[in-house]
């Protein structure tokens, strides 16, 4: 994922407009000999933050969506589970992903629902992945399963006006 921020337009000059683009490194783990029958791929629609304001109380938040579509190549395939995880980014940890701009530091999180309760990640430290199965019925058959990625910046970050960026890894498995 790659974020970005730019100068805003507050009368104190201390806004910014952070668009978070996400520029998914895809990574496709090929699980068992079922999968060598499958080609999956994914695509990504950006979030984008708009205006944060840090005089503002209310969090910024932003969706944005990740499409993974699958082909089944040849038979036996029928039934095909998918999941999503996402990396931790430059933070480090799935608690506080961060944007950075030099020393500067912007935080978010990225989460698997609207409540933007459950943090979108591997499975691990309390995160959550997204997934489902993919029915297929003949082969040729090319399958298409979205999720929404729910972004928030919370409220009350006293940052400096500049471009923030992350880099976050989403995996695919099947």
């Amino acid at each position: 994922m790659t974020e970005h921020a730019h100068a805003g337009g507050t009368p104190s000059g201390r806004a910014l407009a952070p668009r978070v683009c996400l520029g998914v490194i895809l990574s496709l783990l090929k699980v068992g000999a079922a999968t060598a029958a499958v080609s999956c791929s994914i695509s990504v629609t950006p979030l984008s933050f708009g205006t944060y304001d840090v005089f503002s109380a209310i969090a910024n938040d932003s969706t944005g969506t990740i499409s993974v579509s699958c082909t089944q190549q040849s038979a036996p395939v029928k039934s095909l589970p998918v999941s999503v995880s996402l990396t931790k980014g430059s933070s480090g940890s799935y608690a506080s992903r961060q944007m950075k701009n030099g020393v500067n530091i912007l935080t978010y999180n990225m989460f698997t629902n609207a409540t933007r309760t459950t943090i979108f990640g591997d499975g691990s430290a309390g995160t959550s992945t997204v997934g489902g199965t993919f029915p297929f019925t003949f082969v040729g058959q090319t399958l298409t399963g979205t999720a929404t990625i729910y972004g928030r910046i919370p409220a009350g970050q006293d940052v400096s006006i500049g471009s923030y960026a992350d880099t976050i890894t989403a995996t695919v498995t099947f």
